[in-house]
């Protein structure tokens, strides 16, 4: 079997450096990527699970590539003893996010500094909402209405401007719907069959995506993303109750793009709806049979999954690796928006990121993964 799958990896391999080789030759331009070579020592490369298509492709005989969630890798290097040697790795891509709460729990801790500043972004992903046709009335409707929950400190979005691939609502509104708990609170005739809300996503204690897709709550609950720690503890705020109810609707935190399968494949009658990554949803959606029956909903404020590269150390050939044009396309392939180039197939191309990632700062985000480990987690 080992052998089996060696073997398709090498056949693999020989068809993507063709295919890479016939295009440079007919284009002039140089495809490939930036070799590693020039050393005996092995580099280790630490990528995000949300990387595991474009990073697994990487690995020759001098870059080892380890695919790893996010909390995992984050909670090695900021050991106050971790170094180069102890764990064993050279780069990290990982949003820019996270990369500076380890910085940042490192200094707190007066440990030395290990981890260098995120290099440029390499790649974006927006945090999206994908629920079924049969859903999205329901939704619209009460968002547009305004008619959920209490007013919090400011409600920008709240409207629904269209739907499908389109649709926009906030993430203020979403809450709402989530902590009703049930569809008969909200839809009072139809939504007596519908049962308890259903929701999944990821893991904010340890995945990218999940600690992302917590503070896109966060930021949408207040209407801004320069949050400071006493408006998360405030009760005053309501904050906290309003995350509360929100999170109980939660079906699932494991795997988000399995939930989106299981909504895919069974409808509502797995998940009403799924908060993912755009770059992982594209891949399910392309081709997928039920296509037509869900719509992707990109709440506002719009946030973002910001990619970049740290190294311990100088190392220039990781650098010269994740800039490479070949990289880019690869993470292209994959959903990501990387590059200048055309966004990728079936994300919205209209859509117009903000600047920066549009989450609260990496201590806050670092606070809301303890929230999330010590209160909210189920």
């Amino acid at each position: 079997m080992v052998g089996a799958r060696l073997v398709a990896v090498v056949v693999a391999l020989g068809l993507v450096l063709g295919g890479l080789a016939v295009r440079q030759y007919r284009s002039g331009e140089d495809l490939s990527l930036p070799s590693l070579g020039g050393s005996d020592r092995v580099v280790n490369l630490v990528c995000i699970q949300e990387l595991a298509t474009v990073c697994q492709g990487l690995e020759t005989e001098t870059l080892k590539v380890t695919i790893e969630a996010a909390g995992v890798t984050a909670d090695r290097l900021s050991g106050a003893d971790a170094s180069v040697q102890s764990t064993g790795i050279d780069g990290w891509i990982a949003p820019v996010s996270w990369i500076e709460m380890v910085r940042q729990k490192r200094a707190r801790a007066g440990a030395p500094p290990l981890l260098g500043t995120a290099g440029p972004v390499i790649a974006r992903t927006p945090i999206i909402v994908v629920t079924d046709n049969a859903r999205i009335t329901a939704i619209s409707s009460k968002c547009k209405e305004g008619a959920l929950g209490q007013p919090g400190p400011e409600r920008p979005g709240d409207d629904v401007a269209k739907s499908g691939v389109q649709g926009v609502t906030s993430w203020r509104c979403i809450g709402d719907v989530m902590g009703s708990g049930r569809w008969a609170r909200l839809v009072a005739q139809t939504g007596s069959g519908w049962g308890d809300i259903k929701v999944g996503w990821d893991n904010p204690g340890t995945s990218a995506t999940g600690l992302a897709t917590l503070g896109s709550f966060t930021t949408g609950y207040f209407g801004r993303s320069d949050i400071d720690a006493l408006s998360i503890d405030d009760d005053a705020s309501g904050y906290g109750q309003w995350i509360t109810s929100a999170t109980s609707s939660l079906a699932s935190v494991n795997n988000s793009a399995n939930a989106l399968s299981s909504l895919l494949a069974a409808g509502p009658a797995a998940f009403d709806f799924v908060v993912i990554g755009e770059a992982a949803s594209t891949t399910l959606l392309n081709g997928a049979a039920r296509r037509n029956s869900v719509v992707a909903l990109y709440p506002t404020p719009t946030t973002t999954i910001d990619l970049a590269l740290a190294t311990l150390g100088e190392n220039k050939k990781l650098k010269e690796l994740v800039e490479a044009k070949q990289m880019k396309k690869t993470l292209r392939d994959a959903g990501w928006r990387a590059g200048s180039d055309s966004p990728p197939q079936g994300v919205k191309a209209d859509l117009v990121l903000p600047k920066t990632d549009g989450l609260p700062p990496a201590g806050i985000s670092e606070k809301l993964r303890g929230k999330w480990q010590q209160e909210l987690g189920r």
